[in-house]
């Protein structure tokens, strides 16, 4: 009976949530691209439904043959076989329609510790950001939960040489989570939660002092 109390609870708090699981789509960069590097191979507006400015896909197999090194290209990949570099000191993708950005794979290809600032745009306007800090040995999933954005902006900066043979803030991104819009949490929502949590704690409480 009490697991009874709770589940009508909170069913009868869902309708205040506001917010609803976006329908999800896993952007790799494996296929229908001109893979290269150093100008050629860059993502083509259109793809996975997006515009792309300044990212390139990489194979990461023949990278390592023609240059004969290991990086953040290969050291980024989570999909085999390709990435996409952000190849220029502002790299982005957008779209005409809102769209949904839940997490990414980000590596970087040739400095530790490089700083990517991630900017998320609707309709021109700043809404979300964050900084996601990276090194070159392995990809880092960032997970950003922005409900609501049009265009994606990324600017590195800094970080040390990590002794692939090169330096700079050139960065991998790769399984790119993209959906329909939703409305993230809010903090009345959360607040709403709370409070019925607690009327459940309450009423357990109650019953417990009565018997």
């Amino acid at each position: 009976m009490k697991f009874n109390v709770a589940v009508i609870a909170i069913m009868g708090l869902m309708p205040f949530a506001g917010w609803a699981p976006a329908q999800a789509t896993i952007v790799g960069f494996d296929s229908g691209i001109t893979e290269g590097y150093d100008g050629e191979g860059f993502v083509p507006n259109g793809y996975a439904g997006l515009n792309w400015n300044s990212f390139v896909a990489v194979n990461a197999t023949p990278y390592v043959a023609a240059y004969g090194y290991m990086n953040g290209i290969t050291y980024g990949v989570v999909s085999a076989p390709a990435v996409a570099i952000g190849v220029t000191s502002s790299s982005s993708f957008s779209s005409s329609a809102a769209f949904s950005l839940v997490n990414l794979y980000m590596t970087a290809v040739w400095n530790n510790g490089l700083n990517v600032n991630i900017d998320g745009y609707l309709n021109g306007n700043l809404v979300d950001n964050y900084v996601a800090t990276l090194d070159g040995t392995a990809p880092l999933l960032i997970t950003l939960d922005w409900g609501d954005v049009d265009n994606v902006v990324f600017t590195p900066s800094g970080g040390t040489n990590a002794g692939f043979g090169n330096s700079g803030v050139q960065f991998a991104i790769d399984n790119v989570t993209i959906g329909t819009p939703f409305d993230a949490p809010e903090p009345l929502t959360l607040s709403i939660f709370s409070a019925g949590f607690g009327g459940i704690a309450f009423i357990r409480r109650k019953r417990k002092n009565a018997a």
